[in-house]
């Protein structure tokens, strides 16, 4: 069955790159981008037209925090604004499952992506977050060449070491050459974009080396939050267990075992549990203490926040959690909640050591830390209370919004 799918797809593979190929002849030849500007002649409306390509889909923390909200503050600014997925985060893992689902998921995304592109051309600006094809480096980049013949400016988001995630270059395989596979895709896709929006500077900075471009093509942009309007935890009213918490996708679940072991020493002392907030479930066979799984929901995401005494962000040292954007830290610390984390990039800006949380530089030395953090449990409060000024002051959406769109107008004007 597997191989059914496989030949299927292969079949309509091409019949979308050769329509594609052709749809990019007649988009030089027809001058699409004078089109472009005589529609939104025509168009009374002067206001800035953005359209958000979304990767993960509704449902997703990735596109609740760095589009639809980024999309609900520009239109109260003026802007027309439309995120376009194809897929919600729900339907992704559900298509996961299966021979068929991979292969919806697969043949669903591509055709719709074509049509969504086509869309662009009533736009002034585009974003793409990540990438134009979700886990699919066929057809020699032939999306992002369409995207480039439709727009003379294409901003591209991330908030992730890509080339790490990818094992970028990749071995090709004999069904990979035969659909084109680009074995350095999203590098390579680089060149086909002109502005970025990256979620750290270490994250501009690589993709700087393979894609030079001017400063002011770049808009570095954490992932914000709104947590300004809520109230901080309150440490005065403390759980009858120590609740140690965890927020993130599944694919990062991996991560809390670097803390299991230091967590069951401190269980001798401390009664706690684990709260673990995700799409899916954790568990650990070694594990000595209770561990709480609740599905993240952006409705929840407050009143499940609030329920943890100590954030956790365990990373392993390796090149792709080095291009992490920090997102669980400025969670926590936005909710007034005092955190520990691995002291790797990025975490080192949010985070001052001892002041409104606590790092963690080695993985040997996770117990010490936590043990040091708890010796001021008192002191949660105000921790919790500095934790929440540094996240408002940098990583809200008020703190950000105006360069933000000063960026876009930029884009749009050809001033950067």
């Amino acid at each position: 069955m597997k191989r059914f799918f496989s030949l299927l797809y292969f079949f309509l593979f091409y019949f979308a790159w050769f329509l594609v190929a052709l749809l990019s002849l007649m988009a030089i030849l027809l001058q699409v981008k004078n089109i472009r500007r005589w529609l939104h002649r025509r168009n009374p409306d002067k206001s800035l037209h953005v359209l958000y390509l979304s990767l993960h889909g509704k449902g997703s923390a990735g596109t609740t925090y760095r589009e639809e909200k980024w999309a609900e503050i520009f239109r109260q600014h003026g802007f027309r604004v439309k995120v376009k997925s194809v897929f919600t985060n729900q339907q992704f893992f559900r298509f996961t499952h299966s021979d068929f689902g991979r292969f919806k998921l697969f043949a669903g995304f591509l055709f719709a992506r074509i049509f969504q592109c086509l869309q662009s051309i009533h736009y002034d600006v585009v974003i793409v977050r990540r990438e134009l094809l979700f886990f699919n480096d066929y057809g020699n980049l032939f999306l992002e060449k369409f995207m480039h013949a439709l727009h003379p400016a294409i901003v591209l988001d991330f908030d992730d070491d890509l080339i790490a995630a990818k094992n970028e270059p990749f071995p090709l395989t004999t069904y990979g050459r035969l659909l084109f596979e680009h074995p350095r895709k999203w590098s390579a896709s680089l060149k086909y974009y002109t502005h970025f929006i990256p979620g750290t500077r270490y994250l501009a900075d690589l993709m700087l080396q393979y894609r030079p471009v001017p400063e002011s093509h770049l808009c570095i942009m954490p992932t914000c939050v709104d947590y300004e309007k809520y109230p901080v935890h309150d440490y005065t009213k403390p759980h009858p267990r120590l609740v140690f918490g965890w927020a993130g996708g599944r694919y990062n679940l991996n991560c809390l075992d670097m803390v299991v072991d230091a967590l069951n020493r401190i269980q001798e002392d401390f009664p706690l549990e684990l709260l673990v907030i995700s799409n899916s479930p954790y568990s650990h066979p070694e594990a000595k203490f209770e561990i709480v799984n609740l599905t993240w929901t952006a409705e929840q995401e407050i009143e499940n926040l609030q329920r943890m005494d100590i954030g956790l962000m365990p990373l392993p040292d390796t090149t792709e959690q080095r291009g992490k954007c920090g997102f669980k830290l400025i969670q926590y610390m936005g909710c007034g909640l005092v955190s520990v984390s691995s002291a790797i990039t990025f975490n080192n800006e949010v985070v001052d050591d001892g002041i409104n949380g606590w790092l963690v530089y080695e993985e040997r030395d996770w117990e010490q830390v936590l043990r040091k953090a708890l010796s001021h449990r008192a002191e949660f409060g105000t921790i919790g209370q500095k934790a929440f000024l540094k996240v408002k002051e940098n990583f809200t959406f008020a703190a950000n919004q105006q360069r933000y769109m000063q960026f876009l107008q930029d884009v749009y004007s050809g001033k950067s």
